[in-house]
């Protein structure tokens, strides 16, 4: 008897602990979605914003101009002199005066704004995706510290829910690599995230193992039902 009223009492504190730190962690998750929240409505803001900013710049090899303000590029022997307001502010050596002026060349106002502007779009659809996701998490943790047991159906479901959310993002991202790279060398490109993957992999992971905890709290139940 003594044996069995220590291990509830030690089950007790375990479960108490348990219910702490997801209550910790679901406050976590609501300042996240928060700045979150603050973060897509600032680039939303910037990508109306700056198509308005870009038509009134202006790139040659002589000078980047902003309405009234100029950055003039001057050569000099091997050397670029950079003046703003005729001060002279900085300067590059011949390998990077030829870097800036190859990049000149290649760029536009058009091409800086669809670069941009892609960046921008994808990272409205990554916040969105990622309120969701912490949307999910949040209530996973609210149902860790207010159910009884943590090994319920909708906490698996939420979990899966998270890893299909976050693959979602993955491809978001990877497309928009692809379609930056073609945009700014002309060759479709991308790049893996082997984090993002991993993350992808032990959300499902987690999602089966509360599958299997939540058959067996249920098999444990139906036991003491009978």
């Amino acid at each position: 008897m003594a044996k069995k009223a220590e291990e509830k009492t030690i089950e007790s504190g375990k479960q108490k602990a348990l219910r702490t730190i997801s209550k910790i962690l679901q406050v976590f998750g609501i300042l996240g979605k928060i700045c979150l929240w603050v973060g897509l409505v600032c680039v939303a803001i910037a990508t109306v914003v700056f198509p308005l900013i870009m038509k009134d710049v202006n790139i040659t090899k002589e000078e980047i101009s902003y309405k009234t303000y100029k950055i003039e590029l001057r050569e000099n022997d091997d050397n670029l002199d950079i003046y703003y307001k005729d001060q002279k502010i900085g300067e590059m050596k011949k390998s990077e005066k030829d870097a800036v002026f190859a990049l000149i060349e290649k760029v536009n106002t058009k091409k800086i704004i669809a670069l941009v502007e892609t960046a921008l779009i994808t990272a409205i659809v990554v916040l969105i995706l990622s309120i969701i996701v912490i949307g999910y998490f949040v209530k996973l943790m609210k149902n860790i510290n207010e159910k009884e047991t943590p090994f319920i159906e909708e906490n698996s479901n939420l979990i899966r829910k998270m890893a299909y959310y976050n693959i979602a993002i993955f491809a978001v991202s990877l497309i928009s690599s692809g379609i930056i790279a073609a945009i700014s060398v002309g060759v479709f490109n991308y790049s893996f995230d082997v984090i993002g993957i991993g993350e992808i992999l032990v959300l499902f992971g987690l999602s089966y193992i509360f599958d299997y905890g939540t058959k067996l709290q249920e098999q444990s139940d139906l036991k003491i039902y009978e």
